[in-house]
């Protein structure tokens, strides 16, 4: 878990080396989704990479005025 302060942007990043899935099993269940949604709604980008029995990787990046 990091969060790092550019000029322009706020990014926070989550890493873990746990199981790691594809998109085709992301369900609710996961709280995926809702990451994509919460980040939409303050207007933040949101990447999420995972793959089976290699982890996941989370960066969301929001601008600061």
């Amino acid at each position: 878990l990091s969060l790092l302060k550019t000029d322009a942007n706020l990014e926070l990043r989550i890493t873990d080396d746990g199981h790691g899935f594809t998109r085709g099993e992301i369900r609710e269940g996961l709280g995926m989704r809702g990451i994509e949604q919460r980040a939409k709604m303050i207007g933040a980008h949101v990447v999420i990479e995972s793959e089976t029995g290699k982890g996941t990787r989370i960066v969301l990046s929001v601008s600061t005025p």
